[in-house]
């Protein structure tokens, strides 16, 4: 079987989207540690497949642009914010602290109230 990993006894896609449903995303190359997390090397995936994307996409995932990373994760990641850019991103990672900080806190009163009554 061309897909079939000499390791784990099982097909290279099937790794790949038991990775997924462990932590709710495809993969992408630089999550994908084989010696710490006992997967395959992703050099094998990328021999056996082309690619790292023909991997994830023969795993039944939508093709990726090379480097594409999804919203937020990209604006964190670059080196070339701009002091506008970081101030944004930190008013608005602020401001999504306190309203789910507000969301506990009306929970916490709505179980207090239960507890009363």
């Amino acid at each position: 079987m061309r897909n079939a990993c000499p390791t784990c006894g099982t097909s290279l896609t099937e790794r790949i989207r038991e990775w997924s449903r462990l932590h709710g995303r495809p993969p992408t190359s630089n999550d994908w540690n084989p010696k710490q997390d006992g997967w395959p090397s992703s050099s094998l995936i990328q021999r056996v497949f082309g690619s790292w994307s023909d991997g994830l996409v023969a795993a039944g995932f939508p093709r990726r642009r090379r480097g594409a990373q999804p919203g937020w994760a990209r604006l964190r990641q670059s080196r070339a914010l701009t002091h506008e850019q970081r101030e944004v991103l930190r008013v608005r990672v602020s401001d999504a602290r306190k309203a789910k900080a507000l969301r506990l806190a009306k929970v916490e009163r709505a179980l207090e109230q239960e507890a009363v009554a």
